[in-house]
């Protein structure tokens, strides 16, 4: 067993409550600046630990002054936790950081794990999954629910087919999944958000009922035949959305009120260049669960298709609305169906605002001087390519236009 130490840096932080016999263990999530919940819990008078892995490595790799691997990290939390009743421990995670949540927790028999998307598998071609997996250890959570009997709650956002996909298996009256309706992945932001999360957290560590009163917050499962997974696998995978798309009809026959199903079949559809069918399936997906960001996302993409740049524009501006984290992708998409419109101004501005998100996507720049281009303004055009070309070096359609630029202004 590895000896416990104090440790309190950036990556991992105890905070010791003498008069508490209770321990709550936040991993922290891909993205995590800080440590996750530090702030949600700070008044809770437990015992508390935090951990964050910034190398993205699902907590399989080197942790500074910690870990040097998953079994490591292991010793590492155990040398902590046997210090307490096995049911006074509560582990926490939200996607790498419910993973690892989990996983540990069911290794170490804690009494109760909350996990907001958890990756069940691991696999690099799925979304919310590290992009190499090869030195993940343990790929499949399953064996480890099977024989647990720990006090489970798993919180999945129905929006996202991938979470659908990854609590498939599950099927133990010791855990319990939520199907938070019309969310996407990051499901514990969206508890945060309405109000809910803080209560219900506090009530698992001092082991007290709480119920989840969400609107559309359901724990029923499926019994898809496969489809399910036949779906994702052909979609994230293969690429073959042919048959991709005959698993989410399939689907959508048998639960017609799941949004996800009815909006990865217009995605399909999308990449098979059948742009009004795309519109007809993500509509119908949009009646069911409106506050969707991908959803309108790739309405804008198929609108823009169809040469409909007034719908485009306004589907762009929801997907920006509706996002939790704001992709540069939305901006520069919406600033294309502003610059069709002729609205260049708007186009810019859109652009100015990515870039605060941003600072060093060459294709901001390059579509700033598209609208640069257009308003004739050169000198702020070229500027605009020439940052574009520092960030993206040697691609030769950004030297060419600098060349034509360079030409157009030594002519006139």
């Amino acid at each position: 067993m590895k000896k416990n130490k104090s440790t309190d840096n950036d990556f991992f932080k105890f905070i010791q409550n003498k008069d508490s016999d209770k321990l709550v263990v936040f991993f922290s999530g891909v993205n995590a600046k800080s440590f996750m919940g530090y702030k949600l819990v700070e008044d809770f008078d437990c015992n508390k630990i935090f951990i964050r892995d910034v190398n993205k490595s699902w907590y399989h790799g080197n942790i500074e002054n910690v870990s040097k691997d998953i079994d490591d990290l292991v010793d590492y939390i155990r040398s902590y936790a046997d210090k307490f009743e096995r049911e006074n421990i509560t582990f926490i995670g939200s996607s790498m950081g419910a993973y690892a949540a989990l996983l540990i927790g069911l290794i170490l028999n804690v009494g109760k794990v909350i996990a907001f998307g958890p990756q069940i598998y691991i696999n690099k071609y799925l979304p919310n999954n590290p992009r190499d997996d090869s030195y993940i250890k343990y790929k499949n959570l399953i064996p480890f629910l099977t024989q647990s009997t720990n006090c489970v709650d798993i919180f999945i956002g129905a929006n996202d087919i991938v979470d659908l996909y990854q609590v498939k298996d599950i099927d133990k009256r010791n855990v319990k999944i939520y199907k938070v309706f019309s969310q996407p992945h990051n499901v514990m932001y969206f508890l945060n958000k309405v109000g809910v999360l803080k209560e219900y957290i506090r009530c698992k560590i001092y082991n007290k009922v709480y119920e989840i009163k969400i609107e559309g917050c359901y724990l029923n499962s499926f019994n898809d035949e496969g489809y399910l997974e036949s779906a994702v696998l052909e979609f994230f995978i293969k690429k073959d959305y042919v048959k991709s798309s005959i698993m989410f009809d399939c689907l959508i026959q048998t639960y017609p009120t799941v949004n996800a199903f009815w909006k990865y079949r217009g995605i399909c559809s999308y990449h098979l260049n059948q742009y009004s069918d795309a519109v007809f399936f993500l509509k119908q997906a949009e009646l069911i669960a409106f506050r969707d960001d991908e959803l309108h996302y790739f309405l804008g993409l198929s609108f823009l298709q169809l040469k409909n740049y007034i719908l485009a524009t306004s589907e762009f501006q929801f997907s920006l609305e509706f996002a939790i984290e704001k992709k540069t992708s939305y901006f520069i998409k919406l600033s294309i169906s502003f610059r069709e419109r002729k609205k260049y101004g708007e186009a810019i501005r859109v652009l100015k605002e990515s870039l605060k998100i941003n600072s060093k996507n060459y294709g901001t720049y390059y579509q700033l001087a598209q609208n640069y281009k257009r308003l004739k303004e050169f000198n702020l055009a070229i500027k605009s390519l020439e940052i574009a070309q520092e960030l993206k070096t040697g691609d030769e359609t950004i030297l060419k236009e600098l060349v034509d630029l360079n030409k157009k202004i030594t002519a006139e």
